[in-house]
């Protein structure tokens, strides 16, 4: 039967995280203020959020298909019959429309999600310096 130990053990110590030492090495770097670092960020942000947008595109496109009842059959029957699925209802976009299908209106929506992932990021990362230059970098 094992026993507990009298002493409380001191907590371990991890390694330090390579992300957070790299952010925060950015955020205080002295080139903070410099408009090539802001430009910088909000490209970075923007790219990102066009980027993952690309990436959902498909499920959003199926969602949307969804909402307005698209994925719905009434040819030759008498009660309609949706799609059984999310793979049902790409099989059924892909048979309609063509593989492309997925991402129609993907344009439109990177053009509203580079601004706003731009400022996003732009403001997350000046509040994380400026927090850090306050806070003394604890």
């Amino acid at each position: 039967m094992r026993t507990c130990q009298s002493t409380p053990a001191s907590p371990p110590t991890l390694p330090p995280n390579p992300l957070i030492l790299a952010t925060s090495k950015f955020a205080s770097s002295s080139s903070d203020d410099d408009p090539t670092t802001w430009l910088k960020q909000l490209f970075c942000g923007g790219f990102a959020g066009a980027c993952a947008k690309t990436t959902t595109a498909p499920l959003s496109r199926i969602a949307m298909l969804y909402q307005v009842h698209s994925l719905v059959s009434t040819k030759g029957k008498v009660n309609p019959s949706y799609a059984d699925g999310v793979i049902d209802a790409g099989h059924k976009i892909i048979q309609r429309e063509g593989k492309l299908a997925f991402w129609k209106g993907n344009g439109t929506s990177c053009l509203h999600r580079f601004p706003y992932s731009a400022i996003n990021f732009f403001v997350y990362e000046r509040a994380f310096c400026n927090l850090e230059r306050w806070g003394g970098g604890e």
